[in-house]
């Protein structure tokens, strides 16, 4: 997903290979939980509590985050 806002919580769960880039999240609860093999560049996030949750394999290139409970 390229260039984009995404108002949806609990979106992209149990993925993988999801690609995100200039996209802006402003309600993060729970995404991109149980996920691999994600890449994220030029990428910002509010309202994130627990992102990231039991996912692995994680690139981050230009990220910023308003949130808690990152990944556990």
């Amino acid at each position: 997903m390229m260039d984009t806002i995404v108002e949806a919580p609990k979106m992209f769960r149990e993925m993988d290979g999801v690609k995100l880039e200039n996209v802006q999240l402003p309600h993060v609860q729970e995404t991109l939980s149980h996920c691999r093999n994600v890449e994220l560049r030029n990428v910002q996030v509010k309202n994130a509590d627990y992102p990231f949750a039991h996912s692995a394999n994680i690139r981050i290139e230009n990220y910023s985050q308003n949130g808690n409970y990152s990944f556990l």
